[in-house]
């Protein structure tokens, strides 16, 4: 099944069984990092890529009513069920589009939050590069998602379970009560995985650098985000020129 026909299938149960902050420790965890990270003035642009049905927005508002948000999707259905939810009487607009085909004005864009999209993107690098460009500069871009880590990443994330045993414990207790949701999902579109660290290597290639890595109990979940420039992209992602300021976070845990 096509990744877009998969989403406007599942979009009616889409929020019965998403992963939540108030249903998943890692989920829990991931938003208060997304809540940290974003601190928008009034009048600020929040764009969520893969909005899904809004949830992400709808996590953001107390803090952030005051911005703008518009919420992407390839997805009709999803959408469609997006635009029915109360946001109360802040500015919230939709906009059913392929994030590779997203078409907004340079450097207009503050903030970008993408919440379990960038896995269902093939060529992450020519998408990055086009969204950089809608970034203002020291705008951020915040990539909530599943990875497929390598032996660095890994390694992190096992020191960071030793370190903090009872919560990962409670954290795989959890995500073993949502397996049935891939036991029962078998027409699932094909999936784009890579490492976390490669991920914030394409951001700075892109020009949305330094990026940090955020390490998750949950394996194979993290929290990537970089922040634009003030000097030309060119200036900031050569290749080899610089020493990667890369920054790893450590001890967060899933409360």
């Amino acid at each position: 099944m096509k990744c877009k026909d998969y989403f406007n299938k599942v979009a009616p149960d889409i929020d019965a069984r998403a992963w939540r902050a108030d249903n998943a420790p890692w989920a829990n965890w991931a938003w208060r990092i997304v809540r940290k990270e974003i601190n928008a003035a009034p009048g600020s642009f929040i764009v969520d890529l893969g909005t899904g049905t809004g949830n992400a927005i709808l996590n953001l508002l107390p803090a952030n009513s005051g911005a703008r948000f518009l919420g992407v999707d390839f997805s009709e259905e999803m959408i469609q069920r997006a635009r029915l939810k109360d946001y109360g009487s802040a500015s919230v607009e939709f906009r059913v589009s392929r994030i590779d085909r997203l078409s907004l004005p340079p450097n207009s864009v503050d903030y970008f939050i993408s919440a379990g999209t960038f896995h269902h993107i093939k060529n992450k690098s020519r998408v990055l590069q086009s969204l950089s460009a809608m970034l203002r500069r020291d705008g951020k871009f915040i990539n909530v998602d599943l990875f497929q880590p390598k032996t660095r990443y890994l390694s992190e994330m096992e020191e960071l379970r030793r370190q903090n045993p009872e919560a990962a414990v409670e954290n795989d207790r959890v995500r073993q009560q949502f397996q049935w949701i891939y036991d029962d999902d078998r027409l699932h579109p094909r999936e784009f995985h890579m490492d976390p660290h490669d991920f914030a290597q394409l951001l700075e290639n892109a020009g949305i650098g330094p990026a940090t890595v955020h390490v998750s109990l949950q394996p194979g979940w993290a929290v990537v985000v970089g922040r634009k420039a003030a000097a030309r992209a060119t200036e900031t992602s050569e290749a080899g020129q610089r020493t990667s300021r890369r920054a790893v976070s450590e001890g967060v845990v899933a409360s």
